[in-house]
């Protein structure tokens, strides 16, 4: 799993920022707003060094720009070819999806499109999460978590990664019928430490499970401001390893299996 290839894409676009990408270990970066042919080329670029066909990242791309393409207005139809195209080249899922930033609601009938055709391809879906209380900040998506309950129950097979520990929806899985609907749905960490207490990680993990927890940094944010104004994420894994609670077993699962198991789902790896 270490020598899938990653390829970041990020509207940061400062030579530092490309930097700390490299240095973290992506193989590629594109800087947004970015050029479809080029991504392809760069795509069948790693492709052809070698590198094994299933990419660890989720393509940074939204909804809406499925429909559009990154390149032009395009019909619903292409940005079905769109998720097939991915699928192909070896991109392990789509994401994530900001229903809120995107202005589409989760029963929009091109997302359900969309989402067919990922739970044809075994292809998990990652979506953006916000917590429906609390200080409004840049990036908040307030879509009734509800949505997500309802996509569950369409779509049992489907996998479903809620960033942001899901704003708040592993409490509901303490009640049974959730807890049987949510059976593929996994929450991320991603920018805990600008929303919660460390021992938010421990409790989720008791909540629902130390298998549907899954590591995440929302990179390229910057997750801790007052302490460190550059994207050094060391802060944040040193504070689950050694803050969080977890057991070793629980550790393992949440920072590195859990991940492999969901984005290698499609093709039948442990």
């Amino acid at each position: 799993s270490k020598n899938l290839p990653i390829i970041l894409l990020s509207a940061k676009s400062e030579d530092a920022d490309k930097l700390m990408g490299f240095e973290h270990g992506t193989d590629d970066y594109l800087t947004k707003p970015y050029n479809i042919l080029e991504l392809k080329a760069r795509i069948k670029a790693l492709l052809r060094r070698g590198v094994p066909p299933t990419a660890t990242a989720l393509q940074a791309i939204g909804y809406k720009e499925f429909l559009s393409a990154l390149a032009g207005e395009r019909s619903l139809e292409e940005a079905v070819e769109e998720v097939y195209r991915c699928r192909e080249l070896g991109f392990a899922g789509v994401g994530e999806l900001g229903p809120g930033g995107n202005h589409f609601a989760l029963d929009d009938p091109g997302l359900i499109r969309v989402l067919e055709t990922c739970d044809k391809l075994k292809l998990p879906v990652n979506f953006h999460v916000g917590e429906p209380i609390g200080h409004v900040y840049p990036g908040k998506d307030l879509t009734p978590l509800a949505g997500f309950y309802d996509l569950a129950e369409r779509f049992p097979s489907l996998t479903m990664i809620l960033a942001h520990m899901g704003g708040g929806l592993p409490y509901y899985e303490l009640m049974p019928e959730v807890r049987r609907l949510f059976k593929n749905v996994v929450y991320d960490l991603a920018a805990n430490p600008l929303l919660y207490d460390i021992r938010s990680v421990k409790l989720t993990v008791d909540l629902v499970g130390a298998d549907k927890v899954l590591f995440g940094t929302d990179f390229p944010l910057t997750i801790y401001p007052r302490q460190c104004l550059d994207r050094n994420f060391s802060l944040f894994v040193d504070n689950v390893v050694e803050n969080s609670g977890l057991s070793e077993e629980e550790l393992t699962l949440v920072m590195r299996e859990n991940c492999l198991r969901v984005l290698g789902r499609q093709t039948g790896r442990a």
